[in-house]
């Protein structure tokens, strides 16, 4: 039976023929026949190969890896910006639970007996790779952030949730009307009335800067019967009684923002502004890495 000759000794053969030994030299030396080692050489080469070539694939699957968890940091970061005064905010009893839609974000509300925000998921938790990325740094200074931004911008929504309330019984109580969301004999306040008052209730109450007269843009139409806010939207059907209903209106929303709901509302977009930013500069720390550290099960099996 032919000696079997080791893979360390072929490998041996293939450094010394690639240093300039002749095969023959190198089969005199080990007391070898010629056509052992010139076999010998080429499995040590096809070897040799195939393990750079598994480096290879192992080094481009690393790397593809890495970059699907670091896209995971960038695809936080739509969601961490100042949210705008349009955005939708509900307010009726009917449904009590609710889902809204907030940039990079969704939450799960209930607006009745209390205003209360059920849980706030990022688009991207809802990607395969969430978890892998959350096994890499799980004990990062990120999901702290995350946590404390979820929760003020929870708080948020529930206080424009109450402020939306108060507000629509504020108009109620100043001008006498109920809002309708079908057409009704007049008088009544139109069902978008509420929301195009809570923009600009917004803006007012968080940019201190901005100058917004409320008074002035709210204005009558006695040849339609209507009051109307100037930029846009009917506020209430009130034919001959145009100028009483605005009075009301203008009462309402003077009480509304010295009530707590609105100075809730101050309070609570502040802290999710500060929160926000807090959470993007760890978000964005990691992004400047350009490698998320730590490991997770698919690095496991990809042998690191």
């Amino acid at each position: 039976m032919p000696k079997k000759i080791s893979i360390t000794r072929k490998r041996e053969w293939l450094q010394a023929y690639e240093e300039g030994r002749s095969e023959a030299f190198i089969a005199r030396k080990d007391h070898c026949d010629t056509r052992t080692v010139k076999k010998g050489i080429e499995e040590a080469r096809r070897e040799r190969d195939a393990s750079l070539a598994r480096a290879d694939l192992l080094k481009e699957a690393l790397r593809a890896h890495n970059q699907r968890l670091l896209d995971m940091t960038r695809k936080i970061l739509p969601a961490l910006v100042s949210l705008s005064s349009s955005q939708p905010i509900p307010w009726k009893v009917e449904p009590a639970s609710i889902s809204i839609t907030i940039p990079g974000s969704t939450a799960q509300c209930e607006t009745w007996p209390n205003p209360k925000v059920l849980g706030i998921t990022l688009d991207v938790e809802t990607e395969t790779e969430w978890e892998l990325f959350h096994e890499h740094i799980k004990r990062d200074p990120l999901w702290e952030a995350l946590n404390r931004w979820k929760k003020s911008l929870a708080s948020y929504i529930e206080a424009g949730i109450a402020m939306k309330q108060k507000m629509a019984n504020l108009l109620k109580a100043e001008t006498g009307y109920r809002t309708m969301d079908t057409p009704a004999d007049p008088p009544f306040l139109d069902s978008d009335s509420i929301e195009t008052l809570f923009r600009p209730m917004i803006e007012k109450l968080v940019r201190p800067g901005a100058i917004l007269r409320l008074d002035d843009n709210i204005v009558t139409r006695p040849d339609k019967g209507k009051v109307k806010y100037a930029p846009g939207g009917t506020l209430a059907y009130a034919p001959g009684e145009e100028e009483e209903c605005r009075t009301g209106i203008i009462t309402a929303l003077s009480k509304l923002g010295k009530s707590l709901e609105a100075a809730r509302v101050r309070e609570t977009f502040r802290t999710t502004e500060t929160m926000a930013i807090k959470a993007r500069r760890a978000a964005e720390d990691t992004c400047l890495l350009g490698l998320v550290p730590g490991r997770c099960r698919v690095c496991r099996r990809l042998g690191i």
